[in-house]
C-alpha cells in the first residue's frame, strides 16, 4: 500500500507483520526483524523527518545487496528476475555519485529498489529511500555497456531523492517542472556522464517524435500541472533544460542547480517554478536569455531546414561548404495559433560523414535570423551530410529536412 498526505515532514516509526517467508519494506532503517509464531515482524524507523508519502510493501523477494560509500543498496526482486540487477545497481550508484556531488549529500542510510507486479503498470515511483519499480523493467535489461530504459527509469526515480523529497514543489501550476522535469534532466545528465553525451543525444529525435505525437492543448512549463500529457514535463522539460545547459555550459548548469537545491531543500517554504526560473535566468548570459523565455514561458516550436548546400575543395585540402538555411520559430498562443517570431538565436550547424552517427566533422553554433540565410562551414575531410540542429535540442515537428545530403 502507499500512504500519501499533504503536510510537513514527519518522523516515521512503523512495525509491519507479514507471512513468515516474506520480506516487508517501509522507509527508514530496519531496527529489528524477528519471527513470532507464523508471522515475520519488521520494525522500521526513519533516519530523518520525511515527506508524508511512503509505501508499505511485502513479498517473497530475493535480496541483492550492494554498497555506495556508507549507503547500503538493496534490490528486492522476484527470484527469477536477477538479470536486471546489475543495470539497476549501476544506475543507483551513478545517480548517487552525481546527485551528491552536484546537489547535496544523499540523506538516507539505505536506498532500496522494490519490484512490483507489472499488472499494476510499467512505471516506477520514488519514496524516501525507496523506489518501487515495475516487473516490466526487471524483465528487459540492456546488454552490458548499453544504455537502456531500466537504467534511465532507475536514475529518474533515484533523482527524486533530491527533486521531490529533498526539494518539494509548492502545490501550484508549474510544480511538475520542479519535480519531474528536473528528475528527468538529472537522469539524462547521469546517463551522459556514464555513457557519453552522444549516447543520450541519439535518443532526442525519437523523444521529440513522441512529444509531438501527443501534443494538444499544451500549457507552458511554467503553468503545467499533472492533468495534461506527461510528455510536457518529462520529455519537453528535459529537452528544454538540456538545451539551456548547452548554452550556459555544463559547469554553470550544475552550479545553478546545486544552489537551487541547497536554498530550497527541506522546505517549507516549498519551491516554485518561478524560483527555478529566477536562478536559471541569473546564470544565463544575456545574449542567450531568449532561450529561457522560449523554453519555459512560451510554447515554442521551430521549423528549421537545410535548403541547399555546395562544397568546394580548398587549396589546403579542406572542404568549404556554402549552406542556405531557412530558420523559423513560432510561439503558440492561448487560441492555439502559432505566430512566427523574430530570431537572433544560436543554433548548431553540422557537417557529417556518410554515417551520421559518427562524431561530426564540424559542429558550431551560428547566430541565425528568421528566414533564409547563408552560412559557411569548413571541414578537414569531405562531408556527406549538412545539418541544422543535428542533436535535436530544439523542438521541431519535422526533423527530416534538418538534414541534406551533399551532391
Amino acid at each position: 500500500s502507499v500512504n500519501c498526505s499533504q503536510g510537513s515532514r514527519t518522523d516515521l516509526d512503523v512495525v509491519i507483520t507479514t507471512e513468515a517467508d516474506q520480506i516487508a519494506v517501509a522507509p527508514g532503517v530496519l531496527i529489528e526483524q524477528s519471527i513470532e509464531g507464523e508471522r515475520a515482524r519488521f520494525h522500521y524507523r526513519s533516519d530523518l523527518p520525511v515527506v508524508p508519502c511512503w509505501p508499505i510493501v511485502s513479498g517473497r523477494y530475493t535480496r541483492s545487496r550492494g554498497q555506495w560509500g556508507d549507503v547500503e543498496l538493496l534490490v528486492l526482486h522476484h527470484p527469477a528476475h536477477s538479470d536486471a540487477v546489475p543495470e539497476i545497481s549501476r544506475a543507483l550508484r551513478d545517480t548517487l555519485t552525481l546527485g551528491s556531488r552536484v546537489l547535496g549529500p544523499y540523506p538516507h542510510k539505505t536506498l532500496t529498489v522494490v519490484e512490483f507486479p507489472r499488472g499494476f503498470g510499467g512505471f516506477g515511483q520514488a519514496f524516501p529511500g525507496i523506489i518501487l519499480m515495475s516487473e516490466a523493467r526487471f524483465l528487459f535489461s540492456a546488454a552490458p555497456g548499453q544504455l537502456g530504459t531500466t537504467y534511465l527509469m532507475t536514475a529518474h526515480e533515484a533523482a527524486h531523492q533530491w527533486w521531490g523529497h529533498g526539494v518539494t514543489a509548492a502545490d501550484m501550476p508549474g510544480s511538475p517542472l520542479v519535480t519531474e522535469s528536473l528528475a528527468e534532466y538529472t537522469a539524462t545528465l547521469v546517463a551522459a556522464h556514464s555513457f557519453g553525451p552522444a549516447t543520450v543525444e541519439a535518443s532526442f529525435d525519437r523523444q521529440q517524435a513522441s512529444y509531438f505525437a501527443e501534443r494538444h492543448g499544451e500549457p507552458s512549463l511554467m503553468t503545467v500541472d499533472y492533468s495534461g500529457s506527461s510528455r510536457i514535463y518529462y520529455t519537453k522539460g528535459m529537452l528544454v533544460l538540456y538545451a539551456l545547459q548547452d548554452l550556459m555550459g555544463l559547469d554553470a548548469m550544475e552550479r545553478t542547480l546545486g544552489e537551487f537545491y541547497r536554498k530550497h531543500s527541506n522546505g517549507p517554504p516549498y519551491a516554485t517554478a518561478a524560483d527555478l526560473h529566477a536562478v536559471l535566468r541569473h546564470s544565463l548570459p544575456d545574449d542567450v536569455a531568449y532561450s529561457l523565455e522560449d523554453g519555459l514561458d512560451r510554447i515554442t516550436t521551430h521549423a528549421n531546414r537545410v535548403v541547399s548546400a555546395t562544397s568546394t575543395r580548398m587549396t589546403n585540402g579542406w572542404t568549404r561548404v556554402e549552406i542556405t538555411i531557412a530558420a523559423r520559430k513560432s510561439w503558440r498562443g492561448e487560441d492555439g495559433v502559432d505566430t512566427e517570431q523574430e530570431m537572433d538565436d544560436l543554433i548548431d550547424i553540422g557537417l557529417h560523414l556518410e554515417d551520421r552517427s559518427t562524431v561530426p566533422l564540424y559542429l558550431e553554433k551560428h547566430r541565425l535570423q528568421a528566414g533564409e540565410q547563408q552560412v559557411v562551414a569548413v571541414s578537414k575531410s569531405p562531408p556527406a551530410w549538412v545539418s541544422i540542429d543535428p542533436r535535436a535540442l530544439l523542438l521541431d515537428g519535422d526533423r527530416k529536412d534538418n538534414w541534406l545530403k551533399l551532391p
